[in-house]
C-alpha cells in the first residue's frame, strides 16, 4: 500500500501487517511482521460469509499456513480459507467493552 500521512509524509510499499485503521478493535490484533496468527483455533468471531458485505457468528476451526482461516459458523455452515481482513474477533469487542466500563 501507499500511505499519505496527515502531516504531508508519504510511504510506498507498506506491508498489511504495518497498517491498522483508526479505531479498529480488530486493527490491535492484526498480523504481526513475524507473521504470527491473528485468531486462534476456536475463537469466537464473526465473519463475512463468501465476502458478503454482514457478518455471521462462527469460530476459528483452522489456522492455515497462508495466514488464511477456516470459519465453523454457527448455523452450522462452513467456509475454508478466509483472508483476515474478512474477520473480527468477539474476544477482541468484548475485551474492548469491558476496558470501556472501566
Amino acid at each position: 500500500y501507499d500511505i499519505e500521512y496527515d502531516d504531508g509524509d508519504k510511504e510506498t510499499r507498506v506491508q498489511t501487517s504495518f497498517i491498522r485503521a483508526i479505531g479498529d478493535i480488530q486493527s490491535t490484533r492484526a498480523m504481526s511482521p513475524l507473521n504470527q496468527s491473528a485468531f486462534n483455533i476456536g475463537e469466537k468471531v464473526e465473519a463475512r460469509y463468501r465476502k458478503r458485505s454482514r457478518y455471521y457468528p462462527g469460530r476459528i476451526a483452522r489456522v492455515r499456513a497462508d495466514n488464511t482461516y477456516d470459519v465453523d459458523y454457527d448455523d452450522g455452515e462452513i467456509e475454508t480459507s478466509v483472508e483476515y481482513h474478512f474477520i473480527r474477533s468477539m474476544e477482541c469487542a468484548r475485551e474492548y467493552q469491558l476496558s470501556a466500563l472501566d
